[in-house]
């Protein structure tokens, strides 16, 4: 493709900030290629094009953590009904960030005791207790969210053992 490929990565470059349904195929990319005077043949651009998408997508993050060192915490909620009515339970959610073992209890507030009680049960349930514990905001736990993973902390949640 020789002096042609700086024309295919302007257009490729582009693309990226188009919408999926207005980006060139591999066959627009060609004829626009011939309108330039390119001499090569369509084989050569599907695969330059082809290799070049690949490697866009192969750039990612890849998540991996180590056995024991995070479990995710989270509060969801269900529906019980009780012989008085429907009520709304709060449960704990502990997942391994390693493994995705879940564990899962109702408590009755997410008040901060509930909260030790759940993490504690979910400690025994689990045989060990992890390095570090990320809450996805529950208001017991954070009290203002700063910027990024930023949060301002409850004094207790922060130290436990207090």
């Amino acid at each position: 493709m020789g002096k042609f490929v700086g024309f295919v990565e302007e257009i490729l470059s582009a693309d990226e900030q188009a919408p999926p349904k207005q980006r060139h195929t591999a066959m627009r990319i060609f004829e626009r290629l011939k309108a330039e005077e390119y001499q090569g043949g369509y084989d050569a651009v599907r695969r330059y094009v082809a290799k070049r998408r690949k490697r866009k997508r192969e750039t990612f993050i890849p998540l991996i953590h180590d056995p024991g060192q995070r479990l995710e915490a989270d509060f969801g909620q269900i529906y019980v009904d009780f012989p008085e009515g429907r009520r709304a339970v709060s449960v704990l959610i502990l997942v391994w960030s390693h493994s995705n073992y879940p564990f899962a209890i109702a408590l009755p507030t997410q008040r901060t005791e509930a909260i030790l009680e759940g993490m504690v049960q979910g400690f025994e349930h689990f045989g060990s207790v992890p390095r570090e514990v990320w809450w996805d905001n529950p208001k017991t736990v954070a009290t203002e969210l700063l910027t990024g993973r930023e949060r301002r902390l409850r004094p207790l949640e922060v130290s436990p053992a207090a």
